[in-house]
């Protein structure tokens, strides 16, 4: 399901981009960075700034790796420990 637009009575359907749990910066790997984004989400809202505009966090929402709604600091402990189980070789998983 893509988006579609017009380019001179043309339409052209552009793919959505598919987003893995827990690659909150949105590169297609799930590393250090994708902690750092939650951790610095997470700091930002808890001192009351206003995270709404900020690109940084336009995929945070993936970010959310215990699926309890919230992006916490849990969160970005679950991250690390899945980035240190796949550089490690091991099996990661989110559960």
């Amino acid at each position: 399901m893509g988006s579609e637009m017009c380019i001179r009575d043309s339409t052209v359907t552009v793919p959505e981009k598919t987003i893995e749990k827990g690659d909150v910066d949105g590169d297609q790997s799930i590393s250090v960075n994708d902690a750092v984004v939650v951790l610095s989400y997470y700091a930002k809202k808890a001192a009351g700034q206003d995270v709404s505009q900020d690109e940084t966090f336009k995929n945070i929402l993936v970010g959310d790796v215990n699926d309890d709604g919230e992006i916490t600091v849990e969160d970005a402990v679950a991250i690390l420990t899945y980035y240190a189980k796949k550089a490690a070789g091991q099996d990661a998983t989110w559960e």
